[in-house]
């Protein structure tokens, strides 16, 4: 008997303090898969279990409905449906689909064109060719690139959206994943989180009392990062045209395409990482540098607010390293890509 009431208050003794675990405010992180491969990471540091437990049921269902506006690769998604009927009739968007069109006409007059979300023809086209192993012919890329064009996409009052030309469709991928980990943010603090980071394959933000420190990955090494940056509030994104491709003929051509020449960029830029502002406006940054080029992506940076970035242009073996100069306190290349560094 005396053998069974100790074993009883070792349960109860281990029940308490379980339960006294869970109410203790600490750091915790999950991961979901709601855009395929990608890994959504969701950390809180000011939560219970019960509560974090709480706060990750609302993020994943905001973000899945996001996704079902937002993917291309759904044929049940409001961007899918879009495309479908906008060139025939004005396509009833959500106030999200009107809130990426809104971002996407910004960035397309402040880039002239080089971020341009019409450019989705152009997308599969070269999609298809990868498939093939064949490249498209010239002429066929002359006429889609008639096709491209977010001056031709057009908005009624009531917020209908349409397609001057038939053949015309919208691919959010360098818009869509960072708005998407900032209305994630936004669940968190509406739930009471006051220190947490919302991390979606390369699209970063963070919030609360920092300072936060995160890797920069090595574009030409999946397993390896070139250093680290140490940051306050804000985004960290990261596009590149090492992330996706497709190989042809033995060479690689990056899944970012340049919207006026029809074909993946070729600027030189190897990945840029913004840092600073919103996650949806850095992934729009990063994506239009990769297409711009270093120097006008230089520019272009210098003319935003609020933002910096780390530029790499090269190749594996003749590489360099271009980051703003207000990063210099907080950025830490390894001494590989420290000596090959310049500030601007």
């Amino acid at each position: 008997m005396k053998m069974k009431k100790t074993i009883l208050l070792s349960i109860v003794s281990l029940l308490i303090v379980a339960v006294i675990f869970a109410l203790i405010p600490r750091r915790y992180e999950s991961v979901f898969f709601p855009m395929g491969p990608i890994p959504f990471k969701i950390v809180c540091y000011d939560k219970n279990y019960v509560g974090f437990d709480r706060v990750m049921g609302a993020v994943e269902t905001r973000v899945l409905d996001l996704v079902e506006v937002f993917s291309s690769h759904k044929l049940s998604s409001e961007l899918s449906q879009l495309n479908a009927t906008a060139a025939n009739r004005p396509f009833a968007a959500s106030h999200d689909m009107l809130e990426l069109l809104v971002m996407s006409r910004k960035w397309y007059a402040l880039t002239s064109g080089a971020f341009d979300p019409s450019v989705a023809p152009l997308v599969a086209i070269w999609a298809r060719a990868g498939k093939k192993g064949t490249l498209p012919a010239a002429a066929m890329l002359e006429e889609v690139k008639k096709l491209v064009g977010m001056d031709m996409v057009g908005v009624t009052p009531d917020g209908g959206v349409y397609f001057a030309l038939k053949g015309m469709a919208l691919d959010f991928g360098g818009l869509a994943k960072g708005y998407i980990v900032d209305l994630a943010a936004k669940v968190m603090r509406e739930k009471g989180v006051s220190k947490g980071v919302v991390d979606a394959g390369g699209d970063i933000y963070a919030f609360g009392d920092g300072p936060f420190k995160f890797g920069i990955q090595d574009p030409f090494d999946s397993e390896a990062i070139i250093g680290s940056i140490e940051v306050g509030e804000g985004a960290i994104v990261t596009s590149g045209d090492y992330e996706r491709f497709v190989e042809i003929d033995g060479k690689k051509y990056s899944h970012i395409i340049d919207p006026k020449k029809g074909v993946p960029s070729e600027s030189g830029v190897i990945s840029a990482t913004v840092v600073g502002g919103d996650a949806a406006n850095a992934d729009a940054l990063a994506t239009s540098i990769v297409v711009m080029g270093l120097q006008k992506g230089i520019e272009l940076i210098k003319k935003a607010q609020g933002v910096e970035a780390i530029i790499v242009v090269g190749s594996k073996d003749d590489y360099e390293v271009h980051f703003s100069k207000s990063l210099k306190l907080g950025l830490e290349l390894l001494p590989q890509w420290q000596g090959n560094s310049k500030m601007f």
